[in-house]
């Protein structure tokens, strides 16, 4: 028997239908937290990328992935699980920047099936300019008085709970996706 989870089909064995035990205060902490923070780290995101590069969140995790892979372009498919975008916004989002003359699409040599995405020299230029003050946000809303301990315990757990997102769901990508994970 399968029952529908968040419009994934799951055996019985994995989401069984007895009562969960309630969460501990911890854990009740850490969930509310992490809610608070997926509400509003997009909209936050979302308005620094516009003042400080005008680009929008996804264009730069695009220009990102593309400025870290080798030679500067990655398949499309690849790119969409990288960014954590779907094949469809994925494609929106690299539309948008080729017209912009960030980004170059083609087809892929290698097998002439798949679509690839590659960096141009002036979305390399865009994605650096862009990075400074990304880092500056990101160590200023984020990482500001926390200790060394405990952003590589928290990287950890949040590592963890994305794998166990996507493991649920179906969903591929996991360390590779991440640098620094293995």
């Amino acid at each position: 028997m399968y029952i529908y989870l968040l419009g994934q089909a799951t055996t019985d064995s994995m989401f069984s239908m007895r009562r969960p035990e309630p969460l501990t205060s911890e854990e009740e902490l850490l969930w509310r937290s992490l809610m608070q923070l997926l509400i509003r780290i997009p909209r936050v995101t979302e308005e620094d990328f516009g003042h400080d590069s005008n680009l929008g969140t996804s264009q730069y995790l695009v220009l990102m992935h593309l400025s870290e892979a080798s030679g500067h372009p990655l398949r499309m498919s690849d790119l969409a699980s990288k960014a954590g975008l779907s094949p469809s916004r994925v494609t929106r989002v690299v539309d948008d920047l080729a017209r912009a003359g960030l980004v170059v699409r083609s087809r892929s040599t290698s097998d002439g099936r798949g679509n690839l995405a590659s960096l141009t020299a002036a979305g390399m230029t865009r994605r650096q300019s862009a990075h400074v003050p990304h880092l500056l946000r990101v160590r200023t809303r984020f990482l500001h008085g926390l200790p060394a301990a405990d952003v590589a315990v928290a990287a950890r757990v949040l590592s963890q709970m994305l794998d166990n997102l996507k493991e649920s769901t179906g969903e591929s990508g996991g360390a590779d996706s991440i640098p620094g994970r293995t």
